[in-house]
């Protein structure tokens, strides 16, 4: 911390350094200026949630407004093209409204949600809107500790895992990776990875889709598509995240990378914006 740093006090009292703005660069060389050091009021948390994927377990988000949540995910690829299911997506009406709850006197804390939580839930969703490498460290580790000490486990994601600020999260959340080399790379610094790919397209896996190859090994490295959307591509059984909870940071698996197939209405609307775009330039041609 710096002389110029602003301090706030936190919920026991004790002066933290206060929410900050950092310049940095991403991993396509391109300046992103996030917001870190995020604390208790700006961490909310839906106890119940009708998420098919995973299931009805708590959720948490990040931002008590929306610019703020935002401020969170710069850097993001998928917030930079907006296929951002969470930001850009009809989800995002939702997780508003829970804000909007906020300020009407709701409460929307942590203790909460475990207290009305589904008593089914196995695990917690961190970060399901913004990212939980902009939470302060004794933050994130308060609200982790709090489900743990209530048996559950925690599903989290950072597209942040390559700036120094987020390293505190190797271990409880999984490097959410852009390609294959972000998986290599976030692997050999001792994280486990989580990646989106088009399950029409072979780049990567050997010359296979992934639906074709939904598990195997790439340059030393494990990967595992995941469960639930085995279901919905390969029928295979029905599996929640809450059922699952290999995308747990803390879980033992010799499961190097989780890979997800790419979903969501922006993803949908991106494809039908290129298809588009091709054949204006088929007809130009």
């Amino acid at each position: 911390m710096s002389m110029t740093d602003t301090y706030t006090r936190d919920r026991k009292g004790k002066f933290r350094p206060a929410p900050r703005e950092l310049t940095l660069v991403d991993r396509q060389g391109e300046i992103a200026k996030v917001l870190v050091g995020l604390r208790e009021e700006s961490v909310l948390y839906v106890e119940r949630s009708n998420n098919k994927k995973t299931d009805d377990m708590p959720q948490q988000i990040i931002g008590a407004t929306k610019e703020e949540s935002i401020g969170t995910c710069q850097g993001c690829p998928l917030w930079k093209d907006r296929t951002c299911y969470s930001q850009c997506g009809i989800s995002a009406i939702g997780f508003n409204e829970t804000r909007k709850a906020v300020a009407r006197g709701k409460d929307k804390s942590v203790r909460n949600a475990l207290k009305r939580r589904n008593k089914r839930a196995r695990y917690g969703r961190f970060g399901s809107i913004g990212d939980p490498g902009s939470i302060a460290e004794d933050v994130y580790f308060d609200h982790d500790t709090q489900f743990r000490a209530e048996g559950l486990g925690v599903l989290s994601y950072t597209h942040q895992w390559h700036w120094q600020h987020a390293s505190f999260l190797k271990g409880k959340a999984l490097a959410s990776c852009d390609n294959w080399k972000d998986v290599v790379d976030s692997t050999n610094d001792g994280w486990r990875a989580a990646i989106h790919v088009d399950k029409d397209k072979n780049a990567i896996f050997n010359g296979k889709t992934i639906l074709e190859a939904p598990q195997g090994e790439i340059d030393g490295k494990k990967y595992f598509l995941c469960p639930a959307q085995r279901k919905e591509f390969l029928g295979g059984r029905e599996a929640f995240c809450n059922d699952c909870g290999l995308c747990d940071g803390e879980k033992k698996t010799n499961v190097d990378a989780i890979v997800f197939i790419q979903h969501g209405s922006c993803m949908k609307m991106k494809k039908e914006r290129e298809a588009k775009q091709n054949l204006v330039q088929i007809e130009w041609d």
